[in-house]
């Protein structure tokens, strides 16, 4: 199950993707993030830095708190970049 924890000061910097999105579309990843159920991620700013630009700026982010992490979930990790390799191991946790 990839996720990013909600650990400030610890961890290490990691690679993804920023859209920019309507407010409708927002909502409707906080229902896919599940952000109103206890076992969902929070989505919280963060500020992040752009590759190619170095400029800083804000974003969401999906995070999760790290006492939610069972240790029967790991696989691998914690990885900088999460890519197609990585996808084909994800598989959803049966509700």
């Amino acid at each position: 199950m990839p996720w990013l924890m909600n650990q400030p000061g610890q961890g290490q910097q990691v690679v993804g993707e920023v859209y920019q999105v309507t407010q409708s579309q927002l909502a409707l990843m906080d229902q896919l993030e599940r952000i109103s159920h206890a076992d969902g991620y929070q989505r919280m700013a963060i500020k992040i830095k752009a590759q190619v630009s170095s400029r800083i700026f804000t974003a969401w982010a999906y995070l999760k708190p790290r006492q939610q992490l069972k240790q029967q979930w790991i696989r691998m990790g914690p990885l900088k970049v999460f890519d197609e390799r990585h996808n084909e191991l994800y598989k959803p946790k049966k509700r």
